[in-house]
């Protein structure tokens, strides 16, 4: 559509930038109307009046009507085109608008039910990402005492790392089955409305912890609609008890059934010594939690103060196992506490008397021995059951057999090792 003369003459244009593109598109639409109908590009310059000035002949009054009607023709031929290019810069303008914006909105939509405002959404929505993230949580929570002996930096860590998993889109947890089982409150992280611990309330304050030492935290869910807490403990360091709640949950309405969020109704929470009868202790309760992240591992919950809670799954078994081993000795270290309690009353009764001051040594000595010997049989009753958690090695046929006293030949030894 472009001359050479015209492509020469574009740069030498002061027009700015901007009417500079007008002018191009202008052209292309001028030109090809105009070379269509056989007629000369209306911005190229006419050879007439060069002619004209070179033969020096006055053109006819015909011409330069004609001249005048081409030249008047041109020039609205011009403006038309040229109108009609700013229309179709401002349509393209739009147009690029209305991209930039949709680009826009499509960058910030969260991707996998990620937030846009989290910079690393779409690297922690693969799996790879929610195992690591799991792992440093599970292992920075490993410190013997729920989270609470773990530094400060290792403290920041695991709260980022929940904050990350709640990111994470999944089903509707309540709709999950992995929600139904055995957990141990594994961290806990008081909300900024919360009164007290999140878990354990007064038996896991300073002063709690002090006299019941806690021994293990439990949440357990069973089907339909089961709830179970459970804080363990040992009181003064020897007798074993627990605190129990039970009750039930459903969705809670509060929060239009959101299919994560569950209000839980408790009974009179429970106090019992191993070894004697539970006895209630307070009033009924109510609470709202919301389960934000559930994997074969763990299971993370937002209470409705703002507390976060890391629960960690466990089976069966090893629930039964923890149950057995946070009341061994119980029934043992409770007779002989009232044992000790008694020869205490009767080193005072001989000790008011004056007259057998060797009796009274003798039974504070026995005193002090009985109260020693609660420990004693507390701890190593630990012991033991720990060292029974290791894996033992599945009996042959044959040993079962000759346990049950079934077997015919019972001098040979079955158990894989000799005689001798």
């Amino acid at each position: 559509f472009f001359s050479t003369h015209e492509t020469r003459a574009l740069p030498t244009c002061k027009k700015s930038n901007k009417h500079f593109c007008y002018c191009i598109i202008a052209r292309m639409f001028s030109a090809s109307s105009f070379l269509a109908n056989g007629a000369h590009h209306p911005f190229v310059s006419l050879s007439s009046s060069s002619t004209k000035k070179k033969n020096n002949n006055k053109p006819s009054s015909s011409f330069r009507c004609l001249s005048s009607s081409s030249s008047t023709t041109r020039k609205n031929a011009h403006q038309s085109h040229l109108l009609f290019a700013r229309k179709s810069a401002s349509s393209i303008r739009k147009a690029r608008g209305e991209h930039s914006q949709n680009r826009a909105i499509a960058d910030d939509t969260p991707v996998l039910g990620l937030s846009s405002n989290n910079k690393d959404s779409t690297s922690s929505s693969s799996s790879e990402e929610r195992e690591r993230l799991v792992a440093e949580i599970l292992e920075n929570v490993d410190d013997g005492a729920f989270g609470g002996a773990m530094s400060a930096e290792k403290d920041e860590q695991t709260f980022e790392n929940i904050k990350q998993l709640e990111l994470v889109s999944q089903i509707k947890p309540l709709s999950n089955p992995k929600i139904f089982g055995y957990y141990d409150v594994a961290y806990t992280k008081a909300g900024s409305k919360q009164d007290g611990a999140p878990a354990g309330g007064a038996f896991r304050s300073k002063l709690g912890r002090l006299i019941f030492k806690t021994e293990g935290l439990e949440q357990n869910l069973v089907e339909p609609n089961f709830v179970e807490n459970r804080v363990a403990f040992e009181l003064f360091g020897c007798i074993p008890g627990e605190v129990k709640l039970r009750g039930t949950f459903e969705q809670s309405k509060a929060h239009d059934n959101d299919g994560k969020t569950v209000r839980a109704q408790f009974g009179s929470p429970t106090f019992r010594i191993f070894g004697l009868p539970a006895l209630p202790i307070g009033p009924k309760s109510e609470v709202t939690l919301a389960t934000t992240y559930i994997d074969d591992r763990v299971r993370l919950g937002l209470g409705g103060r703002g507390s976060r809670f890391v629960f960690r799954r466990k089976t069966k078994e090893q629930h039964e196992r923890d149950m057995g081993y946070w009341g061994v000795a119980g029934l043992a270290v409770v007779t002989n506490l009232v044992s000790t309690v008694c020869m205490f009353f009767a080193a005072r009764h001989y000790q008011s008397l004056g007259t057998r001051p060797g009796m009274t040594a003798s039974l504070y000595a026995a005193f002090a021995m009985l109260f020693a010997f609660n420990f004693i049989l507390r701890h190593a009753g630990k012991k033991c059951e720990r060292d029974g958690w290791e894996i033992a090695p599945a009996l042959s046929e044959e040993a079962k057999s000759f346990l049950k006293g079934t077997r015919e030949n019972k001098t040979e030894n079955v158990f894989g090792k000799s005689n001798n």
